[in-house]
């Protein structure tokens, strides 16, 4: 076996356990929050950065278009978690809504548990 195919098989193998703890992660984080790993991704990016981001910068972080943000951010806005905001003629805002930095604490226990299982 050549180097590189060892560098494959070890990304491969790392993609399936990331895999399985995605899907477990949406699995408890829907169930519990109504919330899928992506979410947590978003809002952790938006509290990171103060509460509030670019939309541009928020794709940026999370790895999402912008058309693919815009549909996460929708349902998130109409819960209460998130909101957009457009400042004057400036680049359109997300800011993590009070709601959404309360959902975040409870949704971080809830993956620090999943993910300890995996440990």
């Amino acid at each position: 076996m050549t180097a590189a195919d060892d560098r494959l098989s070890q990304t491969l193998q790392q993609h399936r356990r990331l895999a399985c703890q995605v899907q477990q992660l949406d699995e408890e984080l829907g169930l519990h929050h109504g919330l899928c790993w992506s979410d947590l991704l978003l809002l952790d990016a938006l509290h990171g950065a103060g509460g509030r981001l670019s939309a541009a910068r928020a794709g940026e972080a999370t790895g999402r278009s912008p058309s693919a943000l815009l549909r996460q951010v929708l349902p998130l806005e109409k819960i209460g978690l998130v909101q957009r905001v457009r400042d004057g003629s400036g680049p359109p805002q997300l800011v993590l809504a009070t709601g959404g930095a309360r959902r975040l604490r409870e949704a971080r226990d809830t993956a620090r548990a999943v993910l300890d299982a995996f440990a």
